[in-house]
């Protein structure tokens, strides 16, 4: 018998078990292998590894007295087992193209991700919907929704041609700006005859735009227009238009002697190109220019990064060009470069507004524990509940340090108080934290829980939710700080929520969140804030804001931000997400 090929032993971290057989039986077609040699093959190929395996699932048989089939099935039963419809569906549907994907690379995975999805008939359709909700380039993706009775094979052809299209205008830009006249590399200058030669030499700076990383005729501004005089072949910040001559300075080119090896120009030209070459030769910068990749609006962007710049800043041309469709809104704000040369900018969009309208409001987020001021809570109890009286529980050595000092933290904000007796006490639970802090929760189940009066206000559906959001374009979430602790408790309803530890007996002074009735009155106080409000949603302590436009979003936002400010609330601001085009809310990404 004659082979063709090679059968690697069986890996299942390189390939799955299905994989495997199939390269076999392609294995034994090409080779002409007998049905009767296929099993001892077979043997021969998987591996002592899994042929070991093999023999402890098949025991007391051996796997020599089975059929091909019957291996397989057995294996194919251990290594992979069917999934679950509904998971494999899940992981389906969140399947979105990631950063740096390519349409069909993302297409393969989706399609590899049906697999088991058993979608049937509805495969294609199925397929579509997801490609298109998926995608990360939003000019193919409203491309896409605009067609009418759209395939899914349509959809692909469409989106890989505007990504191919996309790729191929940018490297066609990139190498038109990249194009070497000749000979212009053949200018060379002397050094000036009152320059020291002492120490490194200076590095040759492009007078196109500043830099020392490259020669003008590698500029990728030199076919730019200069913003400040109107001329092509430099930009605004080295632009000469911009610098006054002093009455005492020298010319430029009463500095540089003749080059003895210049290209042929006319003299005007040649002593522009010297000018240029002067000014950035007295403030010749030592360091690189760096420039970054980065994501704006989820469009791919390369930025020049300036650690000293007080803003970022995109070129008009390509506002238009990429962002045409956001509303450009006008500013006051004037810009000065370096050399103090002033620019007016076109306009500005939502995130100076963002930013202005959390200045604003700075005091919400205050790094402080919020009140509620207009109300505070009470806890009611069931006719004929008895107080209950537990004692301390031991807690380990090495978490006391961290339970005493989380103590005194909630005693100098006001949330617990110490006293002498009580006749109600609850033991305390401390639960460690991320960061190596503990916090400590009441254990209320087997005290004041029991006895409590239920509280008769219904918890919001995240159905209602979404239908509560329907049409929004982009979404802020705002997260409130040490949310039930911000509102306090009438002082009849203290007693009940009196806590036993090592150091003695606290009451507390706010609401917390382990008693049964705590979320039914969070919710109700929430309501009540947010009464009259569109486009604006709270669960518990999760608030969430949309509006069908940029402009409503915005002022959606500001009226929650002004409604927590008067009711003296206040949001941690590092959990808080705002104009996001996907935002987790209660488990689920709403987009």
């Amino acid at each position: 018998m004659t082979t063709i090929g090679k059968i690697d032993v069986f890996d299942e971290t390189q390939e799955s078990w299905e994989t495997y057989v199939e390269r076999v039986q392609h294995f034994f077609a090409a080779s002409d292998v007998d049905d009767n040699y296929q099993v001892p093959t077979l043997l021969s190929l998987i591996g002592s590894k899994t042929y070991s395996l093999l023999k402890d699932l098949l025991l007391p048989e051996k796997p020599a007295d089975k059929n091909f089939d019957e291996i397989v099935s057995t294996l194919q039963k251990h290594l992979n087992p069917k999934p679950l419809e509904i998971a494999e569906r899940f992981r389906f549907y969140k399947r979105n193209q990631q950063e740096g994907e390519s349409i069909l690379s993302c297409i393969a995975e989706l399609k590899k991700l049906t697999t088991d999805c058993n979608f049937g008939n509805n495969l294609e359709e199925t397929l579509r919907d997801r490609f298109v909700c998926g995608l990360s380039n939003q000019q193919i993706q409203k491309r896409l929704l605009a067609e009418s009775k759209l395939k899914f094979s349509k959809a692909v052809d469409i989106a890989v041609a505007m990504e191919t299209a996309t790729r191929d205008a940018t490297e066609i830009h990139s190498k038109g700006r990249e194009e070497k006249p000749l000979g212009l590399d053949k200018l060379t200058l002397n050094r000036p005859s009152n320059t020291s030669d002492s120490g490194p030499p200076s590095p040759v700076v492009c007078y196109r735009c500043g830099a020392n990383t490259h020669v003008a005729t590698e500029c990728r501004f030199k076919k730019d227009v200069c913003h400040k005089c109107g001329k092509i072949g430099h930009i605004q910040r080295v632009c000469r238009a911009q610098q006054s001559q002093g009455p005492g300075r020298p010319s430029p080119r009463s500095r540089y002697q003749k080059s003895t090896n210049a290209i042929e120009t006319e003299p005007d030209e040649y002593e522009h190109l010297l000018n240029n070459l002067e000014v950035h030769n007295v403030n010749k910068s030592n360091s690189d220019v760096i420039w970054v990749d980065v994501k704006v609006e989820n469009q791919p962007l390369s930025m020049e990064l300036d650690t000293g710049s007080a803003v970022s800043i995109l070129p008009y041309d390509m506002f238009l060009e990429r962002f045409r469709e956001k509303k450009l809104e006008k500013t006051t704000t004037v810009l000065k470069t370096y050399t103090d040369s002033s620019h007016r900018n076109p306009g500005t969009t939502t995130q100076e507004k963002l930013k202005n309208l959390l200045d604003t409001y700075a005091e919400v987020f205050e790094d402080k524990l919020g009140t509620f001021k207009s109300a505070k809570a009470r806890i009611t109890l069931k006719e004929g509940s008895q107080p209950q009286f537990r004692k301390a529980r031991q807690v380990s050595y090495s978490l006391r340090p961290k339970v005493e000092e989380e103590l005194k933290r909630l005693q100098s904000e006001g949330i617990l108080s110490k006293v002498e007796w009580s006749d109600w006490a609850t033991p305390i639970v401390p639960v460690p934290k991320q960061d190596g802090s503990v916090r400590i929760c009441g254990d209320f189940k087997g005290t004041i829980n029991p006895t409590l009066q239920a509280e008769q206000y219904p918890l919001a559906r995240i159905e209602d939710i979404f239908a509560h959001l329907a049409g929004g374009k982009k979404f802020s979430k705002i997260d409130l700080r040490q949310a039930y602790h911000q509102i306090e408790l009438e002082e009849e309803s203290k007693k009940y929520l009196t806590i036993n530890t090592s150091m003695g007996l606290f009451q507390y002074n706010r609401l917390v969140f382990v008693i049964t009735s705590a979320p039914a009155i969070w919710q109700r106080t929430m309501d009540q804030i947010l009464e009259g409000t569109s486009g604006i949603s709270c669960i518990l302590d999760d608030m969430i804001v949309t509006g069908k436009s940029n402009a409503e979003h915005m002022a959606n936002l500001e009226e929650v931000l002004r409604r927590l400010h008067h009711h003296g609330l206040r949001a941690n601001k590092s959990k808080c997400e705002f104009f996001k085009e996907k935002i987790a809310f209660c488990g689920h990404d709403i987009n």
